[in-house]
């Protein structure tokens, strides 16, 4: 048998993190900060010291967790509220994601409770980019369609809103979920 490549073991190294990353996404939906890493493990069907490998504590896993979903959420938001689409479109695209993958959701959830579960100074850390890459930019669609001089505020309700209707869904791990009806009753007047 010959040894792997380097290219052959950071396929396996970057499967094996998305594996840790889904399986702490499902874990936080269902225990919140009281996960544990070997939760994640079972979750992940892999061995306890496998994601101690890749994570020394579930903050610092958390930590990555949620910065990806931030990329994520920054690209959500240049695609859809930059580009003069709908705002409605772009509550759909987010009920859809947070149904398929729920770290996206989790990011989502945290920000909408100021990211209280972390240590303090990364709260805030994630807090101001979370507001930078999401809040603002809603809040300058919201302004622009309707003048709303506290869009800010009104982004942040409606991503509540958002997070509040699909955990509904979410929490089930049901991928039944009514999503333009929940978009119509959120963000009809826009």
């Amino acid at each position: 048998m010959t040894p792997r490549t380097k290219e052959q073991n950071e396929a396996i190294r970057t499967r094996r993190m998305e594996q840790i990353m889904r399986a702490a996404a499902e874990t936080y939906v269902l225990k919140g900060i009281n996960m544990e890493m070997r939760d994640v493990a079972a979750a992940a069907d892999l061995g306890y010291g496998t994601v101690y490998h890749y994570y020394k504590n579930k903050f610092d896993l958390l930590s990555d967790l949620l910065n990806m979903a931030l990329d994520e959420a920054e690209e959500m938001g240049l695609n859809y509220l930059t580009k003069g689409r709908p705002v409605k479109d772009y509550g759909i695209a987010l009920l859809r994601r947070w149904i398929k993958d729920p770290s996206l959701f989790v990011l989502y959830k945290l920000a909408c409770e100021h990211f209280r579960e972390l240590p303090e100074q990364e709260a805030k850390v994630f807090m101001e980019r979370f507001r930078q890459s999401v809040i603002t930019p809603l809040g300058e669609v919201l302004r622009t369609a309707s003048g709303d001089s506290r869009s800010d505020e009104s982004a942040f309700l409606i991503i509540g809103g958002l997070v509040g209707c699909a955990g509904l869904s979410v929490y089930r791990r049901s991928a039944e979920m009514n999503e333009h009806e929940i978009v119509k009753l959120l963000l009809g007047s826009l």
